[in-house]
């Protein structure tokens, strides 16, 4: 593990990278319709870039941890349904899940309104990171409080797959392991077909450190909403990109297409994981919506995750 004084610029690094990413992606989104209709809602009133659901739900979760310390998947969901703003950018499953959720009905059985094996979106996995912060040591609890945290709006197994692997691949990057040996772990922990085989052509891409281009990562990895075709492409990017910079990273991930801000989002986290804080430009930092607030929160996992390490040890 790093010093103590790198892990936090890994944490900050993370969730900072995580909603730059989400910002930075969201304007080049979908066919035209989204992205003119995203122009109306890209700043904040004092001219900031505005993030939308991804960063939302994932200050939500931060938020939960510090308050409960531990996943109380009814606390969460409530905090969750709460924070809703359809303005966000909110998917379809998910935006129903949040409004049920509100008038009362439990997320046990909101989360299987519209899909009776639940949502295969990568809803989980954009907030995934943040519980990569908080057990990164201990990669069995991770998966778990992953799969707690996912499972209020996305109850689909790969859902939750894609979710844990994203997860994962953070927790690994934080501690600075090796990108093969990580893609072999990834490819290690997945479970069904479509995710071995997509990360079977990571690990070609990167063992041989080929130039893949945008359009051959989109249809071989994919680019879409579901876990299956966003979680492993977003983990290919952050590793390819984990010695480069930040806007070559977003640079080329929005050139992806499909769900753009998800991507950079998770994308972004991971190469925060590697690289910290302090090597994001500092004018992004200072342009992004409610930063100072994300680096806080930030912060304050990083004092629980010491807090913690200091009761195991």
């Amino acid at each position: 593990m790093k010093s103590r004084t790198d892990l936090k610029d890994k944490f900050i690094g993370t969730f900072i990278g995580l909603s730059l990413g989400d910002a930075l992606g969201a304007p080049y989104e979908g066919g035209f319709i989204e992205r003119f209709l995203w122009k109306f809602f890209s700043k904040t009133p004092t001219g900031k870039m505005r993030w939308t659901d991804d960063t939302q739900m994932s200050i939500d979760l931060a938020e939960s941890i510090l308050k409960k310390n531990t996943i109380d998947q009814n606390y969460l969901a409530l905090k969750f349904a709460s924070s809703y703003k359809w303005s966000r950018g909110y998917g379809p499953a998910a935006s129903k899940v949040l409004k049920s959720i509100s008038k009362g009905v439990s997320w046990k059985v909101a989360n299987r309104q519209t899909y009776k094996e639940g949502s295969l979106g990568n809803g989980g996995a954009m907030r995934s990171p943040i519980l990569a912060l908080i057990y990164s040591q201990n990669h069995d609890l991770l998966a778990k409080e992953i799969t707690k945290a996912t499972q209020i709006t996305h109850a689909h197994p790969q859902a939750i797959e894609g979710a844990v692997l994203v997860g994962k691949t953070v927790s690994l990057a934080l501690n600075n392991i090796d990108t093969i040996r990580i893609i072999n772990m990834v490819l290690k922990y997945s479970n069904t077909e479509i995710f071995k085989k997509k990360a079977e052509l990571s690990l070609k891409w990167l063992e041989d450190n080929l130039d893949i281009s945008p359009k051959e990562v989109s249809k071989n990895l994919g680019n879409g909403i579901k876990a299956a075709d966003s979680c492993i492409t977003a983990i290919y990017l952050g590793l390819r990109f984990r010695s480069k910079s930040f806007n070559e990273l977003i640079k080329f991930t929005r050139k992806c297409g499909g769900d753009v801000d998800t991507l950079c989002s998770m994308s972004g986290s991971i190469w925060g994981a590697f690289n910290g804080f302090n090597n994001i430009p500092k004018e992004l930092f200072d342009d992004l919506e409610d930063a100072n607030r994300i680096k806080s929160l930030a912060c304050n996992l990083y004092k629980t995750k010491i807090q913690i390490l200091e009761k195991i040890n």
